[in-house]
């Protein structure tokens, strides 16, 4: 799964013309205004994630295309709205997707689904790397001996899925304060991926004060 989801996310980051994807991010997209008039705005009934998932999915459903930009630029600034109150964040990520999956997929599949992420969850898989415990400075990617290119992830979970990442020919590679100072208190994950190999390096898992 970690492999695939790797393969889909270099597809993105390494794309130079538009292309056609099965859903957009909540955190930057345009649309047409006759769009949002025929097919309306965000369902409220999500309190809290999956609202675009569930736009972007009423779309596709009519055959409607969503594209792509590799070349747009901005910033967002991760888990800032759930800041102050990530159990209660964590409880409408639960309900959110639960009523996703029944809102498009029906009660039988949702079932199914949430028993296998029960299973998984309560049978994590053993994650293997260095504990670097608590930082206050700006994390650093170190040297490894692999020559370059590489691609350098962040992510809230062993997974990677989500996760941010970058392309560098050299190491180390340091982050600035100002990305340093946006991101939120808690726990992340880090590696380094040598892009002419696509072996991992540097597995590492880390608490942001």
């Amino acid at each position: 799964m970690d492999k695939w989801w790797l393969k889909k996310e270099l597809d993105y980051w390494q794309a130079e013309k538009a292309m056609e994807i099965s859903t957009l991010s909540g955190a930057c997209f345009l649309t047409r205004r006759s769009i949002l008039k025929k097919y309306g705005f965000f369902d409220e009934g999500f309190p809290l994630y999956f609202e675009d998932n569930d736009w972007c999915k009423r779309l596709k459903k009519n055959k409607e295309k969503l594209i792509y930009l590799p070349s747009a630029e901005i910033i967002h600034y991760y888990n800032q709205t759930t800041t102050h109150s990530p159990s209660d964040a964590q409880e409408k990520f639960a309900f959110s997707m639960r009523r996703f999956f029944l809102k498009h997929y029906g009660k039988k599949t949702t079932n199914l689904l949430m028993k296998l992420l029960n299973f998984f969850s309560s049978h994590p898989a053993k994650w293997e790397g260095k504990d670097l415990g608590i930082l206050s400075l700006p994390f650093e990617f170190n040297m490894i001996k692999e020559k370059g290119p590489y691609l350098v992830q962040i992510s809230p979970n062993p997974h990677f899925i989500p996760s941010v990442g970058a392309f560098t020919n050299s190491l180390p590679l340091r982050l600035s304060n100002t990305l340093w100072s946006s991101i939120a208190k808690g726990t992340y994950f880090s590696r380094i991926i040598t892009l002419n190999k696509m072996k991992i390096f540097n597995n590492s898992k880390w608490y942001k004060l």
